[in-house]
């Protein structure tokens, strides 16, 4: 179950990456969500999706101070 729960999870975010919208606020991206959504369902995230997720975020909330 976890395996295929994994394959799609990371499906998912690759067409989100590339046919999915833009990139939103945190509470409403869905690319953040599936990864709250994995967080919960199978724990910590991979170190480095991790990074990738803490990382849009800042620059998110770079780009709203700037705006």
């Amino acid at each position: 179950m976890n395996l295929m729960y994994k394959v799609k999870h990371y499906t998912n975010k690759v067409l989100y990456t590339f046919f999915g919208p833009a990139e939103l606020d945190e509470h409403n991206d869905p690319v953040l969500r599936m990864n709250r959504e994995y967080a919960e369902k199978l724990g910590k995230l991979p170190a480095a999706s991790e990074e990738r997720a803490e990382d849009a975020i800042e620059s998110a909330s770079k780009v709203k101070a700037i705006a």
